[in-house]
């Protein structure tokens, strides 16, 4: 072939791509640059980076103690001049204007979490002092809000309408460096327990989040926000998988926040677990993804229902769901005394009802320590459930019961304690934690939390 004529086919071949891809509706614009035409996203980052921003927070937090400082009433004696439990931390995030005229931004509870003071630097360059709304560990979604005029937001798109295979952008200040986008494909949906978060549904992706990146944005080709940047798993480069909040789940949590300063969560009333293959097989069942019932809260809106232990939750609001993190997530975003549609699997069929989100109180399933893990004799735990002070704030177990003079009551603990981390690895049930620490070696650390202290025990018998 013509040297001279392959530059010329090249540019062709690109055109007719980007025509392609106008034609359903993929916003990637074609410039001349010479002899050949180059697809870029330029045009459309133009328009949304502007409403992209930098977040500094500067947050004194207090670093865990030892149990024993932490008196009857939470309090740490500060007997000494000075506190050495407090640390000086600045984080460095970003975040997405999505209500120009009031100054809201949505970031991530981890950026903003404790903070004394932000600093949001817009795209232009002005930096501004942000006010933090609120802020929802459960979900770590935060709105800050700030008073600078010319601002630009971006408009809101529809995340469930994702697929894996879509294109997507990421803007965001990975180490700090403001205004950068990078592309990616989205390369699963539904991921759930696969970070701190205790309410998951993440969108997985493959665009590298790098730090500074969390409470950024993700859009599609059109320019849409459909995503909070969230957090990454695995080392810098091809390894790494980025996870992103669902805008319709940020949304929904943001409005509560924004409304009142806080999310309030409720409960339908239905205990589940996972659909295991052995569930599968034995009911012959159509599918196998799905939540299982096992639980029935009294006086709840699931009682009310014709539903029983052994029927299969495998929708919510008319989208599917890959087991029991994600059928709580999408429960816990809805507000209290909102209305959501579940499709349950009941006597062959698939059924679609509506319940009622309820403030409902529900009683934990109690846990016992195994009678084998002698250093946690005595000790009780339970799930964090709906009408805990703590649901959606902490991830742990609960402690229900102390036997008096038993192993866990030489150690210190307390009914309400939350246990949190098992010798430095975070836990979120019971099981998880009798678990963990039965396969320790004495001596090992259990962190919990006591009226919003953080402390922690050395296990050493």
């Amino acid at each position: 072939m013509d040297q001279k004529k392959l530059p010329f086919l090249l540019g062709g071949l690109v055109a007719i791509a980007a025509v392609a891809l106008f034609a359903r509706g993929f916003p990637i614009a074609t410039e001349n640059h010479g002899v050949a035409s180059v697809a870029t996203f330029a045009p459309m980052l133009e328009k949304v980076l502007p409403g992209v921003v930098s977040i500094k927070a500067s947050t004194t937090r207090r670093k865990p103690v030892p149990l024993a400082q932490v008196a009857s009433m939470g309090r740490v004696d500060t007997s000494s001049s000075m506190d050495m439990s407090q640390e000086m931390i600045v984080e460095g995030g970003s975040g997405t204007i999505i209500d120009a005229k009031r100054g809201l931004i949505y970031t991530n509870q981890h950026v903003v979490k404790d903070a004394t003071e932000v600093i949001v630097k817009l795209a232009n360059g002005h930096e501004v002092v942000g006010k933090v709304l609120g802020a929802d560990i459960g979900a770590d979604v935060a709105v800050v809000q700030i008073d600078s005029g010319n601002l630009t937001s971006v408009k809101f798109g529809n995340s469930d309408t994702l697929r894996v295979g879509d294109l997507i952008v990421i803007a965001g200040s990975p180490y700090g460096l403001a205004g950068t986008a990078k592309m990616g494909m989205v390369s699963a949906m539904m991921r759930s327990d696969v970070a701190p978060e205790i309410f998951e549904d993440f969108i997985q992706i493959d665009a590298i989040i790098n730090p500074g990146n969390s409470g950024g944005a993700m859009f599609n080709t059109r320019g849409e926000l459909v995503g909070v940047v969230a957090a990454s798993v695995g080392s810098a480069g091809e390894t790494a998988i980025g996870f992103v909040i669902p805008i319709n789940m940020a949304r929904m949590i943001a409005d509560q926040i924004v409304a009142g300063g806080m999310v309030h969560r409720g409960s339908i009333g239905f205990g589940v677990q996972p659909l295991t293959p052995e569930i599968v097989k034995s009911r012959d069942l159509p599918f196998a993804k799905g939540a299982v019932i096992m639980a029935v809260a009294p006086n709840s809106p699931a009682e009310k229902s014709k539903f029983k232990p052994w029927d299969v939750i495998v929708g919510v609001n008319k989208r599917p769901i890959a087991g029991p993190s994600d059928y709580m997530a999408r429960i816990a975003s809805v507000p209290v005394g909102k209305t959501v549609d579940l499709s349950i699997y009941s006597d062959g069929r698939v059924h679609s009802t509506k319940f009622k989100v309820e403030d409902l109180t529900i009683e934990p399933a109690p846990m016992a320590a195994p009678e084998d893990l002698k250093s946690l004799a005595g000790l009780t735990l339970g799930m964090i459930l709906p009408g805990s002070k703590d649901y959606g704030k902490l991830r742990g177990a609960r402690v229900l019961a102390v036997a008096a003079e038993s192993s866990a009551a030489r150690l210190g603990l307390m009914v309400d304690d939350v246990v949190t981390k098992v010798d430095g690895s975070a836990i979120q049930a019971a099981e998880e934690a009798f678990a963990m620490a039965r396969g320790k070696k004495l001596p090992f650390r259990i962190d919990i939390n006591r009226f919003g202290q953080q402390a922690y025990i050395e296990v050493e018998q």
